[in-house]
């Protein structure tokens, strides 16, 4: 009996589901064997919840990332994904419209290389505001399109951390302002 339960623990172990023990010998290791099967059917059990709840769980974690993906893609506004070299790694929709590139045109590209970075003075501005807060919010400025025109635009730039602050990446969101720069004028 004592090796029929060794067995069966071992199947268990390794993620198994062993057929019941029988241990016909009116003693205690028939009491043992008949805890040990409803020790392994508790197990099991639990094991097959545990397993659905895993499934469902990611399930909803593909849906809500699969809803975010598009949530990013399909924005009117430019949204930029910076590694921590400020290589692109995400172009959204908006960038393409508002820019004129195309995502495939854009990846592993220097996002200043393609549309400028303003003044020196205005990337240290930048820079600095980054260090000190992690972000810089609806900050007026102009960048260049792929057709070399100059765009008002406001930037929100935000570093992407881990935990422990280290820095990893940034995401930049451009906001076309030629609509409110068209109102002003029209207002004068």
């Amino acid at each position: 009996p004592v090796y029929a339960l060794r067995e069966a623990a071992h199947l268990i172990a390794g993620g198994d589901r062993p057929e019941p023990v029988i241990v016909e010998t009116n003693d205690e290791f028939e009491d043992l064997a008949e805890d040990f099967n409803m020790m392994s059917d508790a197990l099991h059990r639990h094991r097959s919840e545990m397993e659905a709840l895993v499934e469902s769980r990611t399930a909803e974690l593909r849906q809500a990332e699969a809803w975010l993906g598009e949530l990013v893609r399909s924005s009117a506004d430019a949204i930029v994904g910076l590694d921590q070299s400020h290589r692109i790694t995400l172009w959204n929709r908006g960038a393409h419209d508002l820019f004129g590139y195309r995502p495939a045109e854009v990846q592993g590209a220097q996002l200043s290389d393609l549309i400028g970075a303003g003044s020196a003075r205005e990337a240290r501005f930048i820079e600095e505001a980054l260090a000190r807060s992690g972000a810089i919010v609806g900050f007026s400025t102009r960048r260049r399109t792929k057709d070399g025109l100059s765009i008002p635009v406001s930037l929100t730039q935000t570093a992407v951390q881990r935990p422990g602050d280290e820095v990893i990446g940034y995401s930049v969101i451009f906001r076309d302002e030629r609509p409110r720069e068209l109102l002003e004028q029209q207002m004068r």
